[in-house]
């Protein structure tokens, strides 16, 4: 097949090495580095040739040109007319899902699956400072070299194309699994479709959401970021990852009942803490708010900090972990796996959700991928209760109430400290020692955690107390009760110390959540 390119004739295979809805792709013969896309009698239209066309005038810098297979060049038939591109040939690549699944994750060590994470930072920031998006940004428009740990971006004339002269060409699909809250909220207005819509749709922030996806799936054993695991009798639909999404539910901060990650995946302390930030603050607060989703320069300069973290285990020398793990995470899951398996409790199963044209319909009845141990038995109980708005208030006012009464259990130890005859020295005495010592826990923890910049002084403060508060508030009891006591003798000062500490560790060890552990 002969068509034509802006300068010279050329010659195509004759029948393609690849096929898809919207056209197949040729050998071009006598130049082994390039293919053809050919487009479908119906896509050849005069739309898709201006999007080529701005995509050829606006393109990524030579120096990262092969981290995406971008148009070189339109082709024409004979007549004239448009009828394709060409475009990079890649050679001995992989998508990127099967590499990170579960199932594969032996065939190469942490630190390449960190580097491919580098490597997918760099490549979509290539995109993004040419002033582009990418849109659908699912696994199949990613591909890896293997041998290397290099991204290729691929299906870029799907791309959100944003022209210097305002005029944007759209990205009309998506996969719902890989895009954030803002987008399956206008999913769900009555007829709302990509190909039509006015509305503000792809932004770099939306690539943003998806690229921390891939990431997390690459670092944390092939898991997606909300994917969970759901008990019998209670609804997996409620949890699925395309509500779990729209609600910012982040199932490896926060549980629900006996809702828990995946068995396969670790737990986010295997990740030092500056890249835990980042994880939490994407999937968290971050799934409402595109301010807060990290750019690929925080991504790339925090999966550098821990890959000079590496260590390797001493028992599998294939497992690579952070130096501050006292032992080795993955032995650990693996042995975990090997026992569920052996028990028959555990299968794993490769989900798939088909890219869809992001109209309402589609998006409602997404499969969902969220991993159950046993079939869901839907029924109305009291524990969908607790999932209510209502009822996670009336949870938090509940363990406040029981955490009210702890502290006052405590202060009949400490007593006499202040005058207990008259009422005023009691009142003084609870404020000053069951109250005062956890308000910047109780309130910073909540405040904190959902609405503070994480670069902002307040935000910095909070994380100190959250963190170290609860802690100061043992020393205090701790200390105060060791006064009182030790005049009893040393066995009545220990049992004193520990009566009143009592009410904090319990909270701690059992409320973990309300704790800010």
């Amino acid at each position: 097949m002969i068509v034509r390119s802006s300068n010279c004739g050329i010659e195509l295979a004759d029948d393609p090495f690849a096929r898809g809805g919207e056209g197949c792709v040729y050998d071009v013969i006598g130049k082994p580095e390039l293919v053809a896309k050919i487009y479908h009698p119906a896509g050849r239209t005069n739309a898709r040739l201006r999007k080529i066309k701005a995509m050829l005038d606006h393109p990524p810098q030579v120096s990262t040109k092969n981290q995406t297979t971008w148009p070189i060049d339109i082709l024409n038939d004979l007549s004239g007319s448009f009828i394709g591109f060409l475009m990079p040939r890649i050679k001995n690549v992989t998508k990127i899902d099967i590499l990170y699944s579960y199932d594969n994750r032996a065939r190469h060590q942490w630190k390449w699956y960190i580097q491919t994470a580098q490597n997918l930072c760099a490549a979509v920031n290539s995109v993004h400072e040419c002033g582009h998006c990418i849109g659908d940004m699912n696994p199949a428009n990613i591909c890896v070299e293997e041998s290397t740990g290099l991204v290729t971006l691929v299906d870029t004339d799907s791309y959100h194309i944003n022209s210097p002269d305002g005029k944007i060409y759209p990205c009309v699909v998506c996969m719902p699994a890989y895009v954030p809250s803002e987008l399956h909220k206008l999913m769900r207005i009555d007829g709302f479709d990509l190909r039509s819509t006015t509305l503000s749709t792809f932004s770099q922030q939306t690539d943003l959401f998806a690229l921390a996806i891939h990431i997390f799936a690459l670092l944390m054993n092939g898991c997606h970021p909300y994917a969970c695991t759901v008990p019998d009798g209670l609804s997996a639909s409620h949890f699925n990852l395309i509500k779990n999404i729209e609600r910012g539910y982040f199932p490896f901060v926060k549980s629900a009942d006996q809702v828990g990650i995946p068995k396969y995946a670790p737990y986010l302390t295997i990740l030092p803490e500056r890249l835990k930030k980042l994880i939490i603050r994407v999937f968290t607060a971050g799934s409402a708010n595109p301010e807060l989703r990290p750019s690929c320069q925080e991504w790339y300069d925090a999966l550098e900090e821990l890959e000079n973290q590496l260590v390797i285990c001493t028992v599998n020398g294939k497992h690579q972990y952070s130096q501050q793990e006292s032992s080795c995470p993955w032995c650990k899951i693996e042995h975990s796996m090997r026992v569920l398996t052996s028990q028959g409790e555990v299968k794993l199963r490769n989900s798939y959700i088909k890219p869809v044209k992001a109209t309402a319909q589609p998006v409602a009845g997404a499969t969902s991928t969220c991993p159950v141990n046993k079939p869901a038995v839907s029924v109305r109980n009291s524990r969908q209760f607790w999932y209510s708005g209502f009822g996670e208030i009336l949870s938090y006012f509940i363990t406040f109430v029981i955490w009210a009464i702890f502290n006052v259990l405590a202060q009949l130890g400490i007593a006499a400290i202040l005058p207990s005859g008259v009422w005023w020295g009691w009142l003084i005495n609870y404020l000053l020692f069951g109250i005062i010592p956890f308000l910047p826990t109780w309130a910073l923890y909540f405040w904190g955690e959902s609405s503070l910049p994480l670069s902002s002084p307040a935000s910095w403060a909070a994380e100190i107390l959250i963190g170290y508060g609860k802690w100061l508030a043992l020393i205090v009891y701790g200390v105060v009760a060791a006064v009182i006591y030790w005049d009893s003798g040393l066995l009545n000062t220990v049992f004193g110390v520990i009566f009143v500490c009592s009410p904090i560790l319990l909270v701690m060890k059992f409320l973990p959540d309300f704790a800010g552990e």
